[in-house]
Order: structure tokens, then C-alpha cells, then sequence
């Protein structure tokens, strides 16, 4: 595999701050405020993930665990998935809202253009201790209504496990996937010798108001997605 000799890339990753973070000149007794120890949040998902970026072909090869913590306070026996780069396709429900309304480069009504095509390919997936889990892969439109019904959209699949996850329990998902990375559109991409590589890996779901809000990748706002410890 060939590298360009300089190359800019920008990880997009979010930031667990620590007190390390904000160390700096002590507060006098006079002046220190009152404060509380609180004990840090409960974790509900970390992602591990040992990632190869070819600068020459503009993808990734990457392998993932993730580790999701059943908080929900019921079983949980499927899991549902987002697929950002599954927005940069032709039939993608981002990308018909783009040729509806435009976006701030573009105006509404303009044609696809190949260079902006993007990708997340899930090659494998399992649950460890409950097998492969590769077949049993769907796309799903959750927001989809009958007005507005996208078939195509592939920006969230979902799986069901064998075995229920008990309250409280851990599941543990190992995810082998391939990204192709688009010409920079929507904060993501690359151009020329810079990469932009923002929502590269897929991400589980946020249980929410008791059941998996996951809306397919839209122009119109930002997905909800459970991210920490990464």
C-alpha cells in the first residue's frame, strides 16, 4: 500500500475532559468556590478501533469493538447502527434532501456529482460469546413515514442477538469495516492532501424516552448517537 510523503488528516473524535484538563493557578481559600465531588457519569459504550488510511485510494480499513452497557433497565435484543458516509450516495435520504433544498455550496436542484460518493462497507460483525452476526444485518428507515418512504436509505442497519442483554449486563460487538471517503462535502472528506475524516466508524444508537432513536443521516439536523470513551 502506497502513502503520500505529507499528508494533513484530521481524526474527528469526541473529548472526554478530565480534571488534567483545566489545570492551572490554585484558587486561594478565600476564593475557591464551594463544590461538590461528583462522581463521574456512568459509561455506557466505549469504542476501541485500529484503523489504516490509504491517502491514495481516499479509504479506510478499519476493525472496531465496542462495548454497550445496558442501562435501558429491559433486555435489549436488537441494536440498531449508524452508517454516516451511507449519507454521500445518490439514493441516500441526505442527499435527496440536498437536490430539494441545497446546501450552502450548492442550490437546490443540482445533479450528482460521482466525486462526492462515500461509503461505510460492514464487512463482519459479531457479539462476542453469541456469534457471528453478519447475515443477520438490516437496513432499516426508522423515521421513514408513508408520505416519505426511502428503501435506499443505508445510513442505519440493525441486528438482533441470539441472546437478550439483561439489565445491566455488557455486550461486547467486533465490527471489520471499509470506508470510501468522499470529496469534502458536509465536514467530511478529503481534498487533495487533506483529509477530513469526521463519523468514519459505526456507531450504536442513543436509547431514548424508552426505545432506539435513530433517524437516517438528514440534511436538516444532527443525529443523535452514543459516543464516549472512544
Amino acid at each position: 500500500m502506497r502513502y503520500l510523503r505529507s499528508v494533513w488528516v484530521v481524526l474527528t473524535f469526541p473529548l472526554v475532559a478530565t480534571a488534567s484538563a483545566y489545570e492551572g493557578q490554585p484558587s486561594s481559600p478565600s476564593t475557591a468556590p464551594n463544590r461538590t465531588e461528583q462522581p463521574p457519569s456512568l459509561r455506557v459504550v466505549s469504542y476501541q478501533i485500529d484503523a489504516r488510511l490509504d491517502v491514495v485510494k481516499k479509504a479506510i480499513d478499519a476493525t472496531e469493538t465496542l462495548k454497550y452497557r445496558n442501562l435501558t433497565g429491559r433486555l435489549l435484543d436488537t441494536f440498531p447502527f449508524h452508517l454516516y458516509l451511507n449519507a454521500f450516495q445518490p439514493t441516500s435520504t441526505f442527499m435527496r434532501e440536498v437536490r430539494l433544498y441545497g446546501t450552502r455550496a450548492r442550490i437546490p436542484g443540482s445533479e450528482w456529482d460521482p466525486k462526492h460518493y462515500g461509503a461505510i462497507e460492514v464487512r463482519s460483525s459479531e457479539a462476542v460469546g453469541q456469534g457471528d452476526l453478519t447475515k443477520e444485518m438490516r437496513f432499516i428507515q426508522p423515521d421513514d413515514t408513508p408520505t416519505f418512504h426511502n428503501p435506499d436509505d443505508h445510513t442505519v442497519f440493525q441486528v438482533r442477538l441470539p441472546q437478550s442483554v439483561a439489565p445491566g449486563a455488557e455486550v461486547t460487538f467486533r465490527i471489520a469495516f471499509h470506508d470510501q471517503l468522499p470529496a469534502v462535502l458536509a465536514r467530511t472528506g478529503y481534498k487533495r492532501d487533506f483529509f477530513m475524516v469526521a463519523q468514519w466508524f459505526p456507531k450504536v444508537g442513543v436509547w431514548w424516552h424508552g426505545a432506539w432513536n435513530m433517524p437516517p443521516v438528514p440534511r436538516q439536523h444532527r443525529v443523535l448517537r452514543r459516543l464516549r470513551d472512544l
